[in-house]
């Protein structure tokens, strides 16, 4: 239960984050991530009747959770915005930041971080893919034992 409740909160804070711009891409995974953490939600509070068919549901509903959130990571990196990247380094909190650096220090920074920010999306997509697989894994074996000692 823990876990689709925290996906809703999570879901809702990254809903309320994307709506002032209109954020296309951020604002599909947050309904997906919405949407599959109260499908957690509901289903983890029907596990107390032991029914074991809600277990497959559960790792099905985590294999697409991977699924929303390796095309929201392929998605931005198809669709990757340098020139958007750059107008945030220009707000005020990050240039002050910036200019505590050395003129040299910041154009390697700047040089380098479209390529970091790139590298967290191709990281994304196989950490997520260990963690709700790893989950779904266990919710199958999960059901497996249930099924053995009823």
């Amino acid at each position: 239960m823990v876990n689709g409740a925290s996906m809703v909160v999570l879901g809702g804070i990254s809903l309320l984050m994307t709506l002032p711009p209109p954020l296309i891409a951020g604002f599909w995974v947050s309904i997906a991530v919405l949407m599959h953490g109260g499908i957690e939600w509901k289903y983890s509070r029907r596990l107390s009747k032991r029914e074991i068919f809600i277990l497959t549901k559960m790792a099905v509903n985590q294999l697409l959770l991977a699924c929303s959130i390796s095309i929201y990571a392929v998605w931005k990196l198809i669709f990757f915005d340098k020139d958007s990247l750059f107008e945030v380094l220009e707000a005020p909190m990050i240039k002050n930041a910036l200019s505590l650096l050395s003129g040299e220090e910041q154009k390697m920074l700047t040089d380098v971080f479209p390529w970091m920010v790139q590298m967290v999306y191709v990281l994304i997509i196989p950490v997520v893919w260990l963690g709700c697989g790893g989950l779904a894994w266990y919710y199958w074996a999960k059901r497996k034992s249930l099924s053995i000692q009823e």
